[in-house]
């Protein structure tokens, strides 16, 4: 399973500078394939500066899209998902616990990964997001699924870096990816793997409005501020960003939620902002509408706060 999705974080490389308030951030956004991001891309008059994928436990590495992101002057992010993307979320799949991957089940896998990452010389780093979400409860690998404990993902994250390192991948830059707190998450600060395995930090959270009976309308900094206040706690030196953001419509305006995202990402730091472009549990898409579109143009327009490679066709 492939799926699109944009950041935009400026050239990486080498070790990562800490974040600044002061600093633009970096225009993000998701589709579903090329010829939807190349269509939203020319709605907004803007493009992303990082290019990222999906990929699971049954795919290789995806050098020719790699290779794709970096002709376009962007950087790539990886998403690695240990499952079978193709099952989905309709079964635990228990034989991707993350007991199974520190045990060596998917050595040979993620060696043959690594090797082809390694090997795609050309372009820039590869951003590499291992098991995002791990403090939720919905996939194979989120602590309390398969039995999967902190400590266990520490240890399979651990397990993973050293295999990359065995082959001279060294071009990977390890984001750290948590969701936003919730009740019944699990903590954060046991599921961190140390400042010596971890380059950036990055946050998943969304306004869900009205949508759902234990939701209500939260503007971008309710949803945020206080899980960043704990990774800042955690891992004060490490850069952080949103990689996964939107708004539902219901409960509130989409089109000021939008227009308030970018200055209160920047207010608390944020290095990049990946907006979660899909219509899928609600329409999450900044084109919902002409006034959610318009607002979006009006961020991503303003070079002070929004950074944005320039579209040339």
């Amino acid at each position: 399973m492939l799926a699109l999705c944009a950041i935009g974080v400026g050239a990486l490389g080498g070790a990562v500078p800490a974040a600044a308030a002061d600093r633009p951030v970096s225009f993000g956004l998701s589709a579903a394939n090329a010829a939807q991001l190349q269509e939203i891309e020319e709605d907004l008059g803007a493009a992303p500066a990082m290019v990222g994928i999906f990929t699971d436990f049954v795919s290789p590495f995806p050098t020719e899209v790699v290779a794709g992101i970096h002709a376009r002057g962007a950087s790539a992010l990886v998403a690695l998902e240990p499952w079978d993307s193709q099952i989905g979320e309709s079964e635990p799949q228990p034989d991707f616990s993350l007991r199974q991957i520190t045990n060596g089940v998917y050595d040979e896998f993620l060696l043959s990964w690594f090797t082809a990452a390694a090997s795609a010389r050309a372009g820039g780093p590869v951003l590499v997001r291992f098991a995002p979400e791990m403090n939720g409860d919905w996939r194979p690998w989120g602590i309390g699924v398969n039995n999967n404990t902190s400590a266990e993902f520490v240890a399979a994250w651990r397990h993973v870096q050293r295999l990359a390192d065995s082959v001279g991948a060294d071009r990977l830059r390890w984001v750290w990816n948590p969701s936003i707190e919730y009740v019944g998450s699990a903590p954060l600060e046991p599921l961190y793997p140390g400042d010596a395995y971890v380059d950036l930090v990055a946050l998943d959270g969304y306004n869900w409005g009205t949508t759902r009976e234990w939701s209500t309308w939260k503007s971008f900094a309710e949803v945020f501020t206080p899980t960043v206040d704990v990774i800042r706690a955690i891992a004060p030196s490490k850069p952080w960003g949103v990689a996964e953001t939107a708004t539902a419509s219901a409960g509130g305006h989409k089109a000021t939620w939008i227009r308030r995202a970018y200055p209160a990402a920047q207010d608390l730091g944020a290095r990049f902002l990946v907006w979660f472009n899909f219509d899928k549990e609600t329409d999450w898409r900044l084109q919902q509408t002409p006034v959610t579109l318009r607002a979006a143009r009006s961020v991503v327009r303003n070079s002070d706060l929004v950074h944005v490679l320039p579209i040339a066709r």
